[in-house]
C-alpha cells in the first residue's frame, strides 16, 4: 500500500470514529511518527486543543443550531458528533449567593437573608424580574450550561436531565453526542443517553477570533441579572 493510500485509509478510519480531520493533519503526524496507526492518531487528536487546530478540522454540526437566531422551532438532530467543551458552568447556582459566601464566609446567612429581602422589597414593582432574581438566589438541582466546539463553530447546550459523568472541571474534554438530540431555540438539550465522554484531559482553551462568541459565563449571567437601580 502506498503512502497516499495509507493516509486515505487512516482518514476513513478516523472518520468512522467521528473524528473529521483533514488529510494534512494526518500527513503531518506521519512525518513525525511514521509508524502511528489509527489508534495513536485518534488519541493525539482528542488530546489537542481544537481552537488551535481549526485548519485541520471539518465542521460537523449545522450552523443553523445557533441560539442567536432565536428560532423557536423544535428540531431533532441525528448522527454522531465529536465535540470539544469550550466552556461550562453550573447555572443552577446563585452567582450572587456564591459571591456572598465567598465574601462573608460561614455564619452570615442572616445577613444574606436581610440583603435578599431588601433587594426584593426595593424591586417589588418589577414582578417578573423579581421572580427571576428569586430563582437566581435559590440553589436547585444542578443544570450545566456548555459551549461546544466542532472546530469551526460554537454551539450552546444545557444539561436537560442529569448527566452524572459531567462536572464543572471538564473544559477541553472531548465528548461524543449521539442522536436523536432535541434542540430548541438553537439550544442543544443534553441527556445522559446522548453523551459519551471521550477524553479526560483538561486545559485552558485559547479563545481566538474563531471562538469569539465565547465569553466568561459568570460575566454573561451577571449581565443578565443586573437591575437598574434608578
Amino acid at each position: 500500500m502506498s503512502t497516499e493510500e495509507n493516509i486515505l485509509v487512516l482518514q476513513k478510519q478516523l472518520n468512522e470514529l467521528h473524528a473529521k480531520i483533514q488529510i494534512e493533519w494526518i500527513e503531518k503526524q506521519l512525518i513525525e511518527c511514521p509508524n502511528d496507526g489509527v489508534e495513536q492518531l485518534y488519541q493525539k487528536w482528542i488530546e489537542q486543543d481544537w481552537t488551535l487546530q481549526k485548519r485541520f478540522i471539518l465542521p460537523s454540526l449545522s450552523v443553523d443550531l445557533d441560539s442567536k437566531l432565536l428560532n423557536g422551532e423544535k428540531k431533532i438532530i441525528h448522527g454522531d458528533f465529536l465535540l470539544q467543551i469550550n466552556d461550562l458552568i453550573d447555572i443552577s447556582k446563585s452567582l450572587l449567593c456564591d459571591q456572598n459566601d465567598d465574601e462573608d464566609g460561614d455564619g452570615k446567612e442572616d445577613g444574606d437573608k436581610e440583603n435578599n429581602e431588601s433587594f426584593f422589597k426595593k424591586h417589588k414593582n418589577n414582578l417578573n424580574r423579581a421572580e427571576k432574581e428569586k430563582k437566581i438566589f435559590q440553589k436547585g438541582p444542578r443544570m450545566l450550561y456548555l459551549r461546544l466546539f466542532d472546530g469551526h463553530n460554537v454551539f450552546d447546550a444545557i444539561e436537560y436531565s442529569p448527566i452524572p459523568k459531567l462536572n464543572e472541571h471538564m473544559i477541553g474534554n472531548k465528548i461524543l453526542l449521539s442522536g436523536p438530540i432535541n434542540v430548541y431555540m438553537g439550544l442543544i438539550h443534553l441527556k445522559s443517553s446522548n453523551l459519551k465522554i471521550i477524553s479526560l484531559k483538561t486545559f485552558n482553551i485559547v479563545h481566538d477570533e474563531t471562538v469569539k462568541n465565547n465569553q466568561n459565563f459568570n460575566q454573561m449571567l451577571s449581565d443578565e441579572i443586573l437591575i437598574d437601580s434608578d
